[in-house]
């Protein structure tokens, strides 16, 4: 009898274990505590125009799968990794104000949500021309505008050439799509007191230019950014190239041979935030005076180009544009005011392609090789390739390069990687193989991390 009770007595025990064990498993597998979300940005009694930016942060315990986002219960946009960060539009919205939800989920599908209300400034809004242009009669202008809100598919366009006093029709059913081609009218004389008028075909939402703008028969110069290319990045140093094109009518005359003097045409390099020159947080990053010695005049078709290097500290994060303007002081009088600048991103991501497959055989045994390439390769200087002993080895060598480039899945999963290339043409032959039959994964992107900066690039996502 002692030998049963002393076998029971560890049954009992073994039980409670397992038992135990199988708590503590369903403790781990089994989530029930939500995310949780908030809205940083929109704010209450902010309004918008065309667009709001959107910020969410969403936290949970273990992880965040995805935040969705609605405007008035309608979705608009889904986030499945962070930053949660977006600029939304809510063209489908006739109200001047909506409700935003932000609605996260973790991986076990509880959800938490946060609202606020969105101010919206419905309405049409016409950027150019807006007065102060100069426009040759017969050239080819664009006039563009914002739309904010449900606010019509078409648009009427008309002009004046009295100040507002008469109007004559360009269009009476364009798209409303924020730009229009318009071919100027041959004019008698010049008009010094033009405007232009949008109108919504379907509501009553319309805009006329804040100022008159001129239409002249008179040839006039037009400068513009024709080009700029990033040449070498290795900071603190970032060199890039440009070139200068006068695409009006009449020669360009550039006064001034040094930039201490008053009358001179510069070009002006800023690192920017965004794709707009001058706006709050530019940072100035240099520039240059043109110099055509001795005759310092730019012919109409004729290009100049040079050379410059950023003098201010790059930060991929706050201002991973550069942009460079021609003639920012107005020296020329010229056609156009407004197209003077250009900007790209310092280094842009990748654009992956997808380019085919090919067979070959490794001990005996047949592999299928999936290629790709970056679209955009040349952008990438050589630099980020270099050989960087200073950095961590890649197993065993200890000169590897600069920007390791890594495969991933559609799911975030790694499939493969490279730390030895060293220029940018490698970046045309990025590869993965798998066993000849093998399912490959449905879709893949890929990372280029600069080790040195500490800053990763990430493609587009490609169907294989």
């Amino acid at each position: 009898m002692p030998a049963i009770s002393t076998g029971r007595t560890f049954f009992k025990g073994s039980l409670l274990a397992l038992l135990g064990s199988v708590l503590l498993l369903r403790c781990d597998f089994f989530d029930i505590i939500p995310p949780e979300v908030s809205i940083v940005s929109p704010t209450v009694g902010q309004a918008h125009f065309g667009t709001f930016p959107l910020e969410i942060i969403a936290t949970d315990n273990r992880s965040v799968d995805r935040v969705e986002i609605f405007l008035d219960g309608n979705s608009v946009h889904e986030f499945t990794k962070s930053p949660y960060k977006a600029d939304i539009d809510f063209d489908q919205i006739g109200a001047s104000s909506a409700t935003l939800k932000a609605v996260a989920y973790d991986q076990a599908d509880n959800s938490a949500e946060a609202t606020v209300e969105v101010s919206l400034s419905l309405g049409l809004k016409l950027t150019s021309p807006n007065g102060g242009e100069i426009w040759a009669e017969q050239s080819n202008q664009t006039i563009t505008w914002g739309r904010s809100g449900k606010v019509g598919i078409t648009v009427e366009l008309l002009y004046s050439l009295s100040g507002g006093n008469d109007w004559i029709m360009i269009d009476n059913s364009a798209e409303n799509d924020g730009q229009f081609n318009w071919i100027l009218p041959n004019l008698p004389e010049n008009a010094s007191s033009c405007l232009v008028r949008i109108n919504s075909v379907t509501t009553s939402f319309g805009d006329t230019s804040d100022e008159v703008f001129v239409i002249t028969g008179e040839s006039i110069p037009d400068l513009i950014v024709s080009s700029l290319l990033i040449t070498s990045f290795l900071p603190p140093t970032i060199k890039y190239s440009y070139t200068i094109t006068n695409i009006g009518s009449e020669p360009a005359i550039l006064e001034g041979q040094t930039s201490v003097e008053v009358d001179n045409v510069a070009v002006n390099a800023l690192l920017s935030a965004d794709m707009i020159f001058n706006n709050s947080g530019d940072i100035e990053a240099g520039g240059s005076v043109l110099d055509l010695s001795p005759l310092d005049r730019l012919e109409p078709g004729a290009s100049v180009s040079n050379s410059g290097i950023v003098t201010a500290s790059f930060d991929a994060a706050l201002t991973p544009y550069l942009i460079l303007m021609v003639d920012q002081a107005d020296i020329v009088f010229e056609d156009d005011e407004t197209n003077n600048s250009l900007a790209i991103v310092v280094l842009p991501d990748p654009t992956l392609v997808f380019t085919g497959t090919e067979t070959w055989v490794g001990n005996g045994n047949e592999f299928t090789r999936y290629l790709f390439a970056v679209d955009n390769r040349a952008v990438f200087p050589d630099e980020l390739f270099s050989r960087a002993p200073s950095l961590p080895p890649c197993g065993a060598n200890n000169n590897a390069s600069r920007t390791w480039v890594d495969i991933y899945d559609g799911n975030g999963i790694r499939v493969y990687g490279f730390c030895n290339f060293s220029t940018f043409e490698s970046l045309g032959s990025i590869s993965f193989s798998l066993p000849k039959g093998e399912a490959p994964p449905a879709s893949v992107y890929i990372t280029l991390t600069d080790r040195l900066l500490s800053v990763i690039y990430t493609s587009n996502i490609v169907n294989i």
